[in-house]
């Protein structure tokens, strides 16, 4: 039970966590491409560019999190099998 218990108070809240951050990070993508078209729409093709440049910054650091992401579920699924064997080894004892 403790095994779980670890994996709950450690995963879980780190795992929400990192889907909140990407969230929020798509979230922000949009709002900065809406800010792009209307600067083109305005002609002002420097802040047109100074917004793209944003816009990738937050893409790369999109693309980090999915990864983080990525890694962490598979934690997630290596620490299940461990308890899963842990427990199967507890029971035929």
């Amino acid at each position: 039970m403790g095994a779980r218990r670890a994996w709950v108070t450690g995963n879980g809240p780190r795992a929400r966590s990192a889907q909140r951050g990407l969230h929020e990070r798509e979230d922000k993508i949009a709002e900065y491409e809406g800010y792009a078209l209307k600067a083109l729409e305005s002609d002002e093709q420097g802040l047109a560019l100074e917004v793209a440049d944003k816009i990738a910054a937050l893409e790369a650091a999109r693309e980090q999190e999915q990864a983080h992401l990525g890694q962490l579920a598979a934690s997630v699924a290596e620490l299940r099998k461990s308890v899963a064997m842990a427990e199967g080894n507890i029971r035929r004892l």
